[in-house]
C-alpha cells in the first residue's frame, strides 16, 4: 500500500512509473539517473516482445511487394553507402 506506483495498461503490457531506488538492483545498474527520479518502465508479455511488428497481412499488398524488392536490390548490390546519416539525408530530400 505505500508504493506510489502509477500503472496503466496498454494492451497487455504495463507501464510504470516509479524512482529508480525502486527497481530491482540489477535494473537499476545500467540506468544513469538519480535514485529520486521517476522512470517510465514498460513491462511486455513474452508475445508482445517478439511480435513488435503487425503481422503481414496488416500491410498494403503493393507496400509488401515494394519491401521485397528493396530486399531483392540490396542481395544484388544495388544501394548507396553514405558517409554520414547528414549525408544520406541531403540526398534523400534533394530528390
Amino acid at each position: 500500500m505505500g508504493n506510489n506506483n502509477l500503472m496503466s495498461t496498454h494492451t497487455m503490457s504495463k507501464v510504470i512509473h516509479t524512482k529508480k531506488s525502486q527497481l530491482p538492483p540489477e535494473w537499476q545498474e545500467g540506468i544513469s539517473a538519480d535514485p529520486d527520479e521517476i522512470l517510465e518502465v514498460r513491462i511486455l508479455t513474452k508475445q508482445e516482445a517478439e511480435n513488435d511488428m503487425p503481422p503481414e497481412e496488416n500491410f498494403r499488398p503493393e507496400f509488401i511487394e515494394e519491401m521485397k524488392q528493396d530486399d531483392e536490390d540490396y542481395k544484388a548490390g544495388k544501394y548507396t553507402e553514405y558517409e554520414s546519416n547528414k549525408e544520406m539525408f541531403k540526398d534523400m530530400f534533394s530528390k
